[in-house]
């Protein structure tokens, strides 16, 4: 007596086996009858029946193809949900314009995926609050939050490639220098906070206001805030290549031409 044995696995393995079914018969009718196989090791009755060894060799192949199949599909899931998470966060306008004001950037979320961080400086006497060098996963931004009343703005802002972000991910996580550390003690829900040592300081705005006066002050904070960004650019091409470093001629942009957050 002959047979065909076709196993198929979700369409995409199929083996066909010719094999003969009258030794399993057989087999099987001596251990029924209770007769003993004398002469044969245990592991030869074992595979005595050629179409039994196909069959294990049938199902190893069917398992193996599934194993690959179902890790396919879970990086494929894996990838997928990354990048919606990535898709998720939003952006700010690649180019600042005056009379613009968007919604928070930087929701408060009780996720940290995608990954996000925060490098910060308090600057009281230019702004009465803190500067923000914000990592996103497809931009990079200067921004400023207080405690206080005082309105928050966009300053500058530069695209990330998918390289780029996963380089500075990589690098932020392991980071070792001694430019900025870990800010422990604030909270932003949904990103690791570091502190940028020993910033630059803005000068205190003039208290007798002239032309002259205003002009002077406006150099001197441009010139602290663009510092201190540009320092942190620095530290962070250490994780880019040549080719992907972060432009360090950086340049806060001057009100009025800079994008206000909602409150």
């Amino acid at each position: 007596m002959t047979g065909r044995v076709k196993t198929t696995f979700a369409g995409a393995v199929t083996v066909s086996v010719e094999r003969s079914i009258a030794p399993c018969l057989a087999l099987d009718s001596d251990q029924r009858s209770g007769r003993k196989l004398l002469g044969i090791p245990a592991r030869e009755r074992l595979y005595s029946c050629p179409s039994m060894a196909q069959t294990t060799l049938v199902r190893s192949v069917a398992l193996i193809a599934f194993g690959v199949l179902l890790s396919a599909t879970s990086l494929w899931a894996r990838q997928a949900s990354q990048d919606a998470r990535r898709d998720s966060v939003p952006l700010v306008p690649s180019i600042l314009k005056s009379d613009i004001t968007i919604p928070e950037p930087c929701p408060h979320t009780a996720s940290m995926e995608p990954k996000r961080y925060m490098i910060m400086w308090n600057d009281t006497p230019g702004i009465d609050g803190n500067f923000i060098l914000v990592l996103h996963p497809k931009q990079v931004f200067l921004r400023s939050a207080h405690d206080n009343p005082n309105p928050n703005y966009v300053y500058w802002v530069a695209p990330l490639s998918d390289a780029q972000y996963t380089r500075l991910v990589t690098f932020i996580d392991g980071y070792k220098g001694r430019l900025f550390r870990r800010n422990r003690w604030d909270r932003w829900a949904g990103y690791t906070l570091f502190t940028l040592e020993n910033p630059r300081i803005s000068p205190h705005f003039p208290e007798r206001r002239t032309p002259d006066s205003e002009a002077a002050w406006q150099r001197d904070f441009d010139a602290a805030v663009n510092a201190n960004l540009r320092r942190i650019l620095r530290e962070l091409n250490r994780a880019l290549s040549q080719d992907e470093a972060l432009r360090l001629d950086a340049a806060i942009n001057r009100y009025p031409d800079i994008v206000r957050i909602a409150e």
